[in-house]
Order: C-alpha cells, then structure tokens, then sequence
C-alpha cells in the first residue's frame, strides 16, 4: 500500500503491509432493560463495550497476556482488573462521597475541646457546606463558608473530603463485567468426548 502524509513539520507513510485481523461481537440483553455487546480481537487485543451504562475501550499486548488467546484471558483476569483498565484516562473517576464525609468531619469537630456552642455552629456549618455538594466543586476553595471552615480545622478543608466508586465503575465490577466472564467460562468449556466401545 503506498500512502502518504507530508506538511512542513513531518512526514508519515504507511510501512508494509496492512494487518488484517476479525474481532468477535457478543450481545448481551438484561432484565428488564439494557443491553450490552463486547468486542474481542484475539489478533490485535483490543477488547470494547459498548452498553447502555457507557462505553469503554482497552488493548492489551497479545504476547504478554500468558495466555492463549484474549479470550481466555478476560475469563482468568479480575472484574477489577479489567474494569480499572476501561477506566484509564479517568473516565471513571471516584465521586464525592457526601455522607462519609460528613461523617469525618463531625467526628473531627467532636474531637475538638470547644464550649458546646462553638462545637454545634462548627457542626452545622459543616452539615451546610456539604449539603450545597461544594465540597465537589473547584469553585469551593473561593467559598467563604469554605475558608472559615478551613481555618477552625486549621487545614485544608479538601483534604477531609471521602470518596467512593462511581455507580458506572460499581457497575461494571458488579455486572458487566461478571456477566461475560460467566459467558466466557460456559462458552470456552472443553466439549466433553464420549467414548463409545466398539463391539468385539
């Protein structure tokens, strides 16, 4: 094949043969909505969903797997594993969890050695902050509230902040990704031989 890309900065042209390789699509339906359809390409690693619950893309090196083929790789490895892999570049990134972080910063304010009064204002401009969902939000470090609660815990109020899987990473942990290895396992299984003895 001859192709060829040139501007004033580089140029690129296509080197050797095109590779050609078939991935196999496998469609899934759930109960009572949603659907979902892995893409597996044993040739290139190339592993993708596509669902209902997001999309999601990953190659892994053939040669590095230990095993024989894709396939039987996704059906050894984690549901985490894999699930953290589809989440590189952040697309699953943890979320704010709101009630353990409140959670942490009453039980830091309790802590505290502060006459009663002092100790519930703190609490309930705690209590404030979080529920308004700030705390997530870049736009809190300019909030007032925010600043003097940074200053009664003498730190960063950020710091305190919990967090916790988001719903599409719990998910594809959970489901999705479960889902397919059980296929996988039903679908790669040796076909038992039955021997039948031949008559003397």
């Amino acid at each position: 094949m001859n192709f060829v890309y040139e501007d004033k900065y580089s140029k690129y042209e296509v080197a050797g043969d095109v590779r050609i390789s078939q991935a196999a699509s496998y469609s899934f339906r759930f109960k009572p909505s949603g659907w979902a359809i892995w893409t597996v390409n044993d040739g290139t690693g190339e592993v993708s969903l596509q669902s209902d619950w997001g999309n999601y893309t990953y190659r892994w090196h053939v040669d590095h797997t230990g095993e024989k083929d894709m396939h039987h790789f996704l059906m050894k490895a984690s549901a985490d594993y894999i699930a953290n892999k589809f989440s590189y570049g952040g697309s699953l990134k943890d979320e704010v969890d709101l009630e353990a972080t409140l959670k942490s910063l009453q039980e830091i304010i309790r802590g505290k050695e502060l006459p009663a009064e002092e100790q519930e204002d703190l609490l309930e401009s705690a209590r404030s902050w979080v529920e308004s969902a700030e705390c997530s939000m870049e736009s809190a470090q300019y909030d007032e509230e925010y600043h003097e609660l940074s200053e009664s815990f003498n730190h960063d109020l950020h710091d305190y902040i919990e967090h916790r899987p988001c719903h599409s990473m719990v998910f594809l942990q959970k489901c999705l990704i479960p889902a397919f290895k059980h296929f996988l396992k039903e679908y790669l299984a040796p076909v038992p031989v039955t021997l039948v003895q031949q008559p003397d």
